[in-house]
């Protein structure tokens, strides 16, 4: 997985984004959630996070961007108690 680097400037992006997310989680939905071999949604969100996350090379970065998305009002309870079980 490609990291950021110090000089990148991708990394309020990808805050935004993740916040962005996570606001409107709860408005997304699984058509196919019955099927057998449905991917679940949680396995998504969990995956979107991680992966976001993982993006910042620097632990104080990653740190900072878990902290934004907790005191994030507008990140429902149920999003952040998935994430935070993970």
């Amino acid at each position: 997985m490609k990291r950021l680097k110090e000089t990148d400037s991708y990394g309020g992006r990808i805050d935004i984004l993740l916040n962005s997310i996570l606001e409107n989680w709860d408005c997304f939905h699984d058509a196919d959630a019955n099927q057998y071999l449905s991917y679940p949604w949680t396995w998504r969100l969990l995956n979107v996070v991680d992966n976001c996350l993982w993006k910042f090379s620097e632990e104080a970065d990653r740190f900072s961007s878990i902290l934004n998305i907790f005191k994030n009002t507008k990140v429902t309870l149920s999003v952040k108690i998935k994430i935070l079980l993970d």
